[in-house]
């Protein structure tokens, strides 16, 4: 058994992981890196996080530590994608003046990409994965600071994909035990 010092635990009682819902967002980019896909595509993977508001550092929550699949988005460098990747480029440019993010793609540099500023429009989606409701966001598109500032946007309803979950049945507590008494089994 480990040795636990408990005087260094700070007492707490757990929680429920908050859900970020479907909104525009002032994002940071934590993490970046060059990957192929599965279907052997080149992309550049983006890991971000809200940067502003009262969701500030969302998931820098230790629930999301290691799920970066839950925050991400892939910028597509090869294929018919090319287009939505040169407008995210075009957005992440016109946020970060003087940074050019294709210069930095042209020359294999992903690093350039962490802390620079995204807004982002996302949608919450909520599923049932293994009998359990879950809840993640996916990035619908990347705005301009001038789009995100004037709200020049449509807020995408979020999507409702969880199974219907028929209400357990009540079952009545089991009655006690009845003795069985008959007039014979009265000893007076």
């Amino acid at each position: 058994m480990p040795k636990i010092s408990w005087n260094d635990v700070t007492e707490s009682r757990g929680g429920v992981v908050s859900t970020l819902p479907s909104g525009a967002y002032k994002c940071q980019i934590t993490k970046a890196e060059f990957v192929t896909t599965k279907k052997g595509a080149a992309a550049l993977v983006v890991v971000w996080d809200v940067a502003e508001g009262e969701h500030k550092g969302h998931f820098s929550e230790a629930f999301f530590e290691g799920k970066d699949f839950r925050h991400n988005d892939y910028l597509m460098l090869e294929g018919k994608a090319l287009g939505m990747t040169k407008h995210k480029l075009h957005a992440l440019a016109d946020a970060n003046p003087g940074f050019k993010p294709t210069a930095a793609i042209d020359s294999d540099q992903a690093q350039p990409f962490v802390g620079k500023t995204c807004y982002l429009l996302l949608q919450e989606r909520k599923y049932t994965y293994n009998g359990r409701d879950q809840s993640e966001v996916n990035v619908v598109d990347w705005l301009s600071p001038d789009e995100f500032r004037a709200g020049d946007f449509k807020v995408p309803e979020t999507l409702d994909e969880r199974e219907a979950q028929a209400a357990p049945a009540t079952i009545a507590a089991p009655q006690p035990p009845q003795p069985d008494l008959y007039d014979e089994d009265v000893p007076f």
